[in-house]
């Protein structure tokens, strides 16, 4: 196994750790769509990849390249790996939000067609004693 491959190992598994304890923290909130969004955005952020500038052979995560290249080189070019970790974060935003609300609508208890709808016992009428 290469260099390469161990780090990415690396940077997955730390990513999914991450992911988990962010699930614990927030599995027992009733804030809906909140933890979804806070997960999947998460983990794309520590996982998508992009091409080291010099080197287009390799591949890293973006936000380290984005640092990397915005703090530490003289002349860095951190546009690139922002663009890209800006598009694939909103496109896994937009995605969690499509996929929630379509399992939301799956979720809810419909209707049979062959039951009448459910009507309310009427209560009966108590005369006020006088």
């Amino acid at each position: 196994m290469s260099d390469v491959q161990i780090a990415w190992l690396v940077i997955g598994g730390a990513g999914l750790a991450g992911v988990v304890c962010l699930w614990r923290l927030l599995k027992n909130t009733r804030w809906g769509l909140l933890p979804w969004l806070a997960i999947t955005v998460s983990l794309a952020f520590f996982v998508v990849p992009v091409p080291v500038p010099n080197h287009p052979e390799q591949l890293a995560p973006a936000f380290v390249v984005a640092i990397f290249e915005m703090f530490f080189q003289i002349d860095g070019q951190p546009q690139a790996s922002l663009r890209v970790l800006g598009l694939t974060l909103s496109m896994t935003a937009l995605l969690t939000v499509i996929v929630y609300y379509f399992a939301q609508g799956r979720r809810r208890e419909k209707p049979a067609k062959d039951k009448p709808p459910h009507k309310p016992e009427a209560k009966p009428e108590v005369s006020p004693k006088a």
